[in-house]
């Protein structure tokens, strides 16, 4: 397997060799994902917001090891017809 990092959980594995271009690829992705699926659940909300929970444990000597990154993507909105039934909830409810 090669070095670097690996990402795991989108359609198939992809390797990099660089942390944060791993990191930065993900973020786009689940982004791009979540705001798809919410275009075609019927919203145009931009609203999200996004977890990230990093696997560090210490090893035998102490010393702190990377194991993984896990990131959460959660997106809130009305659908857009109640938004466009209702034009004052914009005001108070949209990003």
């Amino acid at each position: 397997m090669p070095s670097g990092f690996v990402i795991r959980g989108l359609v198939g594995a992809r390797h990099f060799g660089m942390f944060d271009e791993a990191d930065a690829f993900v973020r786009r992705e689940l982004i791009r994902l979540v705001r798809d699926q919410a275009r075609a659940a019927g919203t145009s909300s931009r609203n999200i917001e996004l977890k990230t929970v990093d696997q560090i444990p210490n090893a035998a000597d102490g010393n702190p090891v990377f194991i993984a990154r896990t990131i959460q993507v959660k997106m809130k909105g009305l659908p857009d017809l109640v938004l466009n039934r209702n034009p004052e909830i914009i005001a108070t409810d949209a990003n």
